[in-house]
């Protein structure tokens, strides 16, 4: 069988006798991988070529793409908006926003609201002193903005931006790994 199945299970021996482990320098095996693959698809017999959608999706609007790469590459170029939403003005979307804030406060489930609003319609000034509410942030920094610009500190609790351990040792290895950029590693290890 040249092909399928079984070349992929000999690019994949041939992967995890080269690789290392965790090791985040280049010795771990994938540049070696990436070499080894490209020396099979330098040759016509050995070569693996994606399979083509038309040979196996049933929705004929994946037809128009080659393979699932060349799909994926096309559709990254772009996104096509299928109903834009309709603008409205701001006086009107801080009242819809209001009115849907005070809806999810008042809900007796226990549903999770999740509010996608521009900068200054006012979602910061509404949340900032509630109380038996967990809100999330993108960054620490704005976390720990909004904490600190609450009145009442006694009713909030915040967690912190990194967790931090008994052992020391540990707690520095972290953080060495954290500046260097190896967010990976330490994801591994905790």
């Amino acid at each position: 069988m040249q092909g399928g199945q079984q070349l992929y299970e000999e690019r994949l021996m041939e992967f995890n006798r080269h690789h290392k482990g965790t090791n985040p320098y280049p010795n771990d095996g994938r540049f070696e991988l990436m070499r080894v693959i490209s020396k099979y698809n330098a040759q016509v017999e050995t070569a693996y070529f994606p399979q083509r959608l038309l040979l196996f999706s049933p929705y004929p609007e994946d037809h128009r793409y080659h393979n699932l790469l060349t799909a994926e590459r096309d559709i990254i170029q772009g996104v096509e908006v299928l109903n834009p939403p309709a603008p409205i003005s701001l006086t009107n979307a801080e009242q819809l926003f209001d009115y849907e804030f005070n809806n999810a406060l008042d809900c007796l489930s226990d549903d999770i609201f999740i509010f996608k609003l521009p900068t200054g319609i006012g979602k910061s000034r509404r949340i900032k002193e509630l109380d038996e509410v967990l809100l999330a942030f993108p960054t620490n920094e704005l976390k720990l903005e909004q904490f600190q610009s609450r009145t009442e500190h006694n009713n909030a609790h915040f967690t912190p931006p990194f967790p931090v351990f008994q052992d020391a040792q540990l707690n520095e290895s972290l953080e060495r790994l954290l500046k260097a950029g190896f967010i990976k590693q330490v994801h591994r290890i905790l």
